[in-house]
């Protein structure tokens, strides 16, 4: 599909979402890993099995631990993708902080080159918004000196970013649909 939408610009979405519920109804079985997913696919798929992803064990034990208090918030952490990302609601979180009196800085995280312009428009002259690239190395590092992450985002594929951070101790402030994190550390799950 993804190589006909290449070849043929003018390969409508709806054309394209109809021939990938043809490709499901032609499955004996799916292996999902969430349930917003899982109830998607299970009208079109006989054999759903749902089995959320795990995180190998002893992944994230070797990461220093941030100090108590750092006022550093994550306000997102960047994919392909940006429209599903919901970073304003991120923003206004955070906004909203700041006028009740915490004293806090907030960063994106993973913002490509291309991207940088529309999440610059987010924060426009906000000197305690850091706008950061993609992390090559020191990435688990950089996420555990988060006080608090923001991710309000709305893709279905959500999760593991809070997983990371709740694997971390930082808790998220999320959606009903960031079901590791709650599974796994509902103390840091808001």
């Amino acid at each position: 599909l993804q190589e006909e939408s290449v070849r043929d610009p003018t390969a409508s979405s709806g054309a394209l979402q109809r021939r990938n519920r043809d490709l499901l109804r032609g499955l004996d079985a799916m292996i999902v890993v969430n349930d917003q997913y899982r109830r998607w696919v299970n009208p079109h798929v006989d054999n759903v099995l749902y089995e959320p992803l795990p995180i190998p064990e002893g992944q994230l034990t070797d990461l220093r631990q941030p100090p108590e208090r750092t006022g550093r918030i994550c306000l997102g952490i960047g994919t392909g993708n940006l429209d599903f990302e919901n970073y304003y609601s991120n923003y206004r979180v955070f906004d909203s902080l700041r006028r009740q009196g915490y004293d806090l800085e907030a960063e994106f995280i993973g913002i490509k080159p291309y991207q940088r312009d529309r999440i610059e428009g987010y924060v426009a002259d906000d000197p305690d918004v850091k706008i950061t690239g993609y992390l090559e190395d020191d990435y688990y590092d950089h996420l555990s000196e988060f006080e608090l992450a923001i991710l309000l985002t709305t893709r279905g594929s959500t999760g593991r970013y809070a997983a990371e951070l709740a694997a971390l101790g930082v808790p998220c402030i999320g959606t009903a649909i960031n079901e590791y994190q709650f599974q796994c550390w509902p103390a840091l799950c808001v």
